[in-house]
């Protein structure tokens, strides 16, 4: 939990030990949770961007730019040694039971029409099943 007064880099900062474990090999999650209006989407995403490792990172941007932006760079320094690296990334909102993809450039789940969108159902046995992928 965060005070108010806290910046995107604090943020960041205290998150960046989880995404240097992914690039260790480890399987992360970071997960925002809360209630509606308490900043989730804004520590996560900042200011709405496209993702890329050309981006410019400011500070208000959030977890995920900063965190793609970090990776990019110790993607150079690993490139340096000849080694090769693959990396499974995915930024998921959970809004009203719809997951959205939020690397897709879609807008949020609350406009489960946008195609992009990742859209989830669940079954009568209560398996997930993947829809519009």
């Amino acid at each position: 939990v965060f005070i108010p007064e806290t910046t995107q880099q604090d943020v960041f900062s205290e998150v960046k030990p989880f995404i240097q474990s992914a690039l260790d090999g480890e399987n992360v999650c970071l997960m925002a949770y809360g209630q509606t209006g308490s900043g989730k989407t804004f520590t996560m995403e900042g200011q709405s961007m496209k993702y890329s490792k050309e981006m410019d990172i400011n500070e208000d941007s959030g977890i995920i730019p900063r965190s793609i932006k970090f990776m990019f760079q110790e993607f150079e320094k690993i490139k340096v040694l000849n080694q090769s690296i693959t990396l499974k990334f995915a930024c998921i909102e959970i809004y009203n039971e719809t997951i959205c993809d939020l690397l897709s450039g879609q807008s949020s789940a609350g406009d489960n029409q946008q195609q992009g969108c990742l859209l989830y159902t669940s079954d009568a046995a209560d398996d997930l099943l993947c829809v519009d992928l």
